[in-house]
């Protein structure tokens, strides 16, 4: 599959490049006094493949996290029943594509990616 495949990209999700695991970044908005906190805690969920503090906000997000799972029902289920019941957590929205270009997430997403995958290049 190539880089430009419309197969890769759907609905939010990304398909891994080594693995059958499906894949979506999330913005994290953290309680205020919380961001720390909350960077910390995603660190520990195992689903949590990387993650950034973003310096230049995206809406109201304060952390911008990979995700990995089976599939878009397993991104899912990570969402709505770990992240969401992570102390400090407000609010969590899958990319959408505007934010990779109006809020300049590109970069960031492709060094998180190159991060999990082991590559540098």
């Amino acid at each position: 599959m190539s880089r430009r495949d419309p197969q890769r990209i759907r609905a939010g999700v990304r398909l891994a490049r080594a693995s059958p695991m499906a894949r979506s970044f999330v913005l994290v908005d953290a309680i205020p006094g919380r961001e720390d906190d909350v960077y910390e805690a995603l660190g520990s969920v195992p689903a949590v493949r990387g993650r950034r503090k973003l310096t230049q906000k995206v809406g109201n997000a304060d952390i911008l996290a990979l995700v990995e799972a089976a599939d878009s029902n397993g991104i899912e289920k990570v969402m709505t029943g770990t992240l969401r019941g992570i102390s400090g957590v407000h609010t969590i929205r899958r990319v959408a594509l505007h934010h990779t270009i109006v809020g300049g997430l590109r970069k960031l997403m492709t060094e998180i990616e190159r991060e999990v995958d082991g590559s540098k290049a």
